[in-house]
C-alpha cells in the first residue's frame, strides 16, 4: 500500500493539523490542564492546585467560557429561552427553566463551600492563596448573578409574557444590561 504522505513535510503539515483539530475539540479541557500545570510549575501549594481544579470545573460547569464578557453569555442564554419559548410554548420550557435553577443552585452551593475551603486553608503565604481566594469569590458572586438573571426571566415571563421580557430588554430595566456587551 502506499504511503498516505509522500514526503515529510506533507506529514509534518497533515500532524500539526491534527492538533490544531484536537485542540480547537478540547480547548476547555487544555486550558485547564494548561492552568494546572501553571500552578505546578509557580510551586503552588498541592491543596491549592486541587481547589484551582474544582474552581476550573465549577466554571465549566457554569458555562463561562474565559475571555467572553458575562452579558454576552446571558444574552446568548436569554437570548435561546425566548427562541425555544417560540417554538415549543412556555408550558413546555417553563419545568426545564425550573431545573436550570435547581441546578445553579447546586453550583452555586459547590462554588460556596469551595470559597469557604480557601478561607480555611488560612496560610496566606502560600502561593497562589490569594488569587484561588479572589477567583473562587468571583465565581460565587458570578453564580450568583446567573441566577438572579434565571430568575428574573422566569418572573417576567410568567407575569407578563414574552411580550413584558422585550419590553424589559428594550427599556433596559434587566438586571444584566448594565454590564458591557
Amino acid at each position: 500500500m502506499a504511503p498516505k504522505y509522500k514526503t515529510a513535510k506533507e506529514r509534518y503539515e497533515a500532524r500539526l493539523q491534527s492538533k490544531r483539530a484536537h485542540y480547537q475539540r478540547n480547548k476547555t479541557i487544555e486550558q485547564a490542564k494548561s492552568r494546572t500545570r501553571w500552578r505546578t510549575h509557580r510551586h503552588f501549594d498541592s491543596d491549592v492546585v486541587t481547589l484551582f481544579s474544582t474552581l476550573d470545573k465549577l466554571s465549566d460547569e457554569l458555562g463561562y467560557k474565559s475571555g467572553v464578557p458575562e452579558a454576552r453569555i446571558v444574552q446568548s442564554r436569554v437570548s435561546a429561552v425566548l427562541q425555544r419559548i417560540d417554538d415549543e410554548g412556555w408550558t413546555l420550557l417553563r419545568p426545564e427553566l425550573d431545573d436550570a435553577v435547581i441546578a445553579l443552585l447546586g453550583l452555586h452551593e459547590r462554588a460556596t463551600k469551595l470559597y469557604e475551603t480557601a478561607q480555611q486553608l488560612g496560610c496566606k503565604s502560600v502561593a497562589g492563596y490569594h488569587l484561588l481566594l479572589k477567583q473562587s469569590r468571583e465565581l460565587v458572586d458570578l453564580m450568583g448573578r446567573r441566577l438572579v438573571v434565571e430568575r428574573e426571566v422566569i418572573s417576567i415571563i410568567d407575569d407578563g409574557g414574552v411580550e413584558a421580557y422585550d419590553q424589559a430588554m428594550l427599556t433596559d430595566s434587566l438586571s444584566w444590561h448594565w454590564q458591557k456587551l
